[in-house]
């Protein structure tokens, strides 16, 4: 009998291992509208839909990505491949999402640089590792093992010297390791330059950036000054997005102002970021969206949700997905959802 008993819990211990495997693989997954179309499973096979959850592109794809600039990664026939709008395959091979009209690009040594949307290579494969371009600048990491930036040009405007990059918001960069972190404007001219004293200083969102001393996390305003004091319920996770950011007490988690004021109290197992007025949050098992007062405008009934994207988002029931608009109504109802990620690179 305590045989039994201890296969018996083994085997629990599996499915739930799984269920949280699958729970946190749903996450990563990009289940949102982007330019008009967003990515739906149907008999086991990707395509997309549009806003009023008309089919525009005909699932028959292993695996998609979100569009960006006009192009989406495929999954087709064991290779990734670029589709446009209409899903006509425009550029077969791989790389990274289109930003500032340049992707990443990958060649047989493994070595980066970035392509345009015809495939041709305009800044040469010669970095050991870069980051997607944001606002004319992407980080890359030279053989010396330091990262700088360059345009879109392929000129570099940062000196490969930084240990560690962030990628360019509102104007601002972030750069370098704990006690020695500075923000960087776009011709690389340091603006701020953090104490010694501070262990993290992240990117910049609507005029705050989250900085960190120890565990406790505060934020700083777009002149460097502390405008919230670094505590330990601010949330490194959840930042400012509709003039609200997570914070945490004990085990709940709720909202504060742009003054670090709390807006929506702790009461929430979990939580997103705003996004167009709405924050999907968990209450046990089950999420819901509320608004900028705290108040359910879709009570919590999911198994998952993302946030909002163009008026519409996905959710997850069971092993299922579909998308809502801001009624809570099915624009898509729920069909058949395979976890199956796999890396645009593989």
């Amino acid at each position: 009998m305590k045989i039994k008993r201890t296969i018996l819990l083994a085997s629990t211990c599996l499915v739930l291992a799984s269920c949280v495997r699958e729970r946190e693989s749903v996450r990563t997954y990009q289940l949102r509208f982007s330019e008009g179309l967003a990515p739906i499973m149907q008999d086991g096979k990707w395509g997309y839909i549009n806003s009023s959850g008309g089919i525009m592109i005909q699932p028959h794809f292993d695996r998609v990505q979100l569009f960006s600039e006009g192009l989406a990664q495929v999954r087709f026939r064991g290779s990734w491949q670029y589709i446009d709008l209409r899903g006509r395959i425009v550029l077969s091979r791989s790389g990274g999402s289109f930003r500032d009209g340049l992707a990443a690009s990958r060649d047989h040594r493994l070595c980066w640089g970035f392509m345009d949307p015809s495939g041709s290579l305009k800044i040469a494969t010669q970095y050991e590792l870069v980051k997607d371009f944001y606002e004319e600048r992407a980080a890359v990491k030279a053989t010396n093992g330091l990262w700088g930036y360059v345009d879109t040009n392929g000129q570099t405007v940062v000196d490969m010297k930084h240990q560690t990059t962030w990628g360019f918001h509102e104007g601002l960069a972030s750069c370098g390791i704990a006690g020695d972190i500075t923000y960087i404007n776009r011709g690389g001219e340091v603006e701020i330059d953090l104490p010694d004293e501070m262990t993290r200083g992240l990117a910049f969102s609507e005029g705050m950036a989250l900085i960190s001393i120890g565990q406790k996390n505060g934020y700083i305003s777009r002149d460097g000054t502390v405008v919230i004091q670094p505590d330990e319920k601010y949330s490194y996770w959840h930042w400012f997005s509709d003039g609200l950011a997570g914070i945490h007490v004990g085990d709940k988690w709720g909202y504060c102002n742009t003054s670090g004021e709390t807006i929506i109290e702790p009461r929430f197992d979990e939580i997103q970021s705003f996004s167009e007025g709405l924050a999907s949050v968990r209450e046990g098992k089950a999420w819901g969206f509320i608004d900028k007062t705290g108040r359910y405008v879709i009570p919590p009934k999911f198994d998952y949700a993302f946030s909002f994207s163009e008026s519409r988002t996905c959710v997850i029931i069971e092993s299922t997905m579909g998308y809502i608009n801001r009624d809570g109504d099915w624009i898509w109802e729920p069909t058949d959802f395979v976890t199956d990620w796999k890396d645009p690179f593989d």
